[in-house]
């Protein structure tokens, strides 16, 4: 038994812990925030941590993905210093990191097809963890001397409870930390069931409206919002980021329901001080080919809205802010607003957010794993 090539693997595995923690600690924000702001490993469109940690492949039973790989971990780097204080008598137990590292490895080429077909994201957290996966998988192939799968059974049952002791406790532990983020299977099953009993709403959604998506896709959802609006910033942050790996099969248009009397004539009085203005240069910006890029500007930094701010923004974009300031000002502009508003009004919306899914309103929205079950019930419908 090479001495010094185990303690290469026993590094290699500490190096996935390290990454699966910090995966792990990127899953929970996530799961509790949202997409507040960008992480420090969202590099690029395909290059991005936050969709691939928002979408539901990165949770298995519940519990996060890199938490299970956290504990994969740490059990490999005891088994492989145990076997190390064994000598040759330590060699069922390098077979036994062999055959699950193999499981690993296999896992991680599925989550890796999925990152690049499904999500057509890629979280770089989670590619350092395939490659020692990968690494691993190697050195313990090549680490081991042949042997006999009677031989691992029979003298690596101590390793193999300590694995089953170690996932069954950390398991129910993340578990329990991600509770308050999940809903339970028979609430689930009560939700769906109440949500398809509710009638379907005339809401037939003008042409020309932003839309996120496949254009022609089976499943439309309808996000009624206000820039202003503090809980549609936590919707805009969870709701379109859940939804990401149906991005082939779903069609995300955001319309404007301003909570600002200036144009909005169910507002009696008062509301939101700039949230009309606001809804006016988000339709501008989709005039221009950037509403969701302006979308996301808006409400990360919601506190700040102004016309002065606005007027910034427009210009840090490049645009001519003469140009822009007329198409806010144009009757256009207001008519496609006055528009989203009175579809609104029709449909009964009261307050911000208001989403839909297919023209069932989704009161339960919080919680993706009710929007992500909605949109798989619809897709086999």
């Amino acid at each position: 038994m090479n001495k010094k090539w185990i303690w290469v693997l026993v590094i290699l595995s500490l190096c996935g812990f390290v990454l699966a923690t910090l995966t792990t600690v990127h899953s929970l924000e996530v799961a509790k925030k949202g997409l507040e702001a960008d992480s420090y490993c969202n590099i690029s469109a395909f290059l991005n941590c936050d969709l691939v940690q928002a979408s539901s492949y990165s949770k298995f039973l519940g519990v996060p993905v890199g938490a299970w790989g956290l504990l994969y971990y740490f059990w490999l780097a005891i088994v492989l210093l145990w076997a190390l204080s064994k000598g040759e008598e330590g060699h069922p137990w390098m077979g036994l990191g062999w055959i699950t590292s193999l499981a690993a490895l296999l896992y991680s080429a599925y989550m890796a097809w999925v990152s690049i077909y499904i999500l057509e994201a890629l979280c770089i957290e989670c590619a350092g963890m395939y490659l020692v996966n990968f690494l691993l998988f190697l050195g313990l192939a090549w680490g081991c001397r042949p042997f006999h799968f009677t031989e691992i059974w029979k003298k690596s049952l101590p390793p193999f409870l300590l694995g089953v002791a170690l996932f069954g406790i950390g398991g129910l532990i993340f578990s329990q930390k991600s509770e308050g983020q999940q809903i339970s299977r028979e609430d689930l099953k009560m939700v769906i069931g109440l949500h398809f009993r509710q009638s379907q709403y005339d809401l037939t959604i003008p042409e020309g409206r932003p839309f996120w998506g496949a254009k022609d896709a089976k499943v439309v959802v309808a996000d009624f919002s206000d820039f202003q609006c503090s809980y549609c910033a936590v919707a805009a942050n969870l709701v379109k980021p859940a939804l990401h790996e149906f991005h082939r099969n779903l069609k995300f248009y955001y319309l404007n329901y301003p909570i600002d009397a200036s144009c909005n004539p169910s507002i009696p009085q008062g509301g939101h001080a700039h949230s009309c203005f606001a809804s006016k240069a988000g339709i501008c910006a989709h005039q221009k080919g950037d509403f969701w890029g302006f979308h996301d500007e808006l409400f990360k930094n919601q506190k700040q809205i102004s016309p002065e701010w606005i007027q910034a923004l427009v210009e840090k974009r490049g645009w001519d802010w003469n140009v822009f300031q007329s198409c806010i000002d144009s009757p256009e502009t207001k008519k496609i607003l006055d528009e989203d508003i009175a579809l609104a009004r029709k449909i009964n919306i009261g307050g911000t957010p208001s989403i839909f899914i297919n023209a069932r309103r989704v009161k339960h929205w919080t919680f993706t794993e009710i929007l992500q079950t909605i949109v798989r019930e619809e897709l086999k419908r």
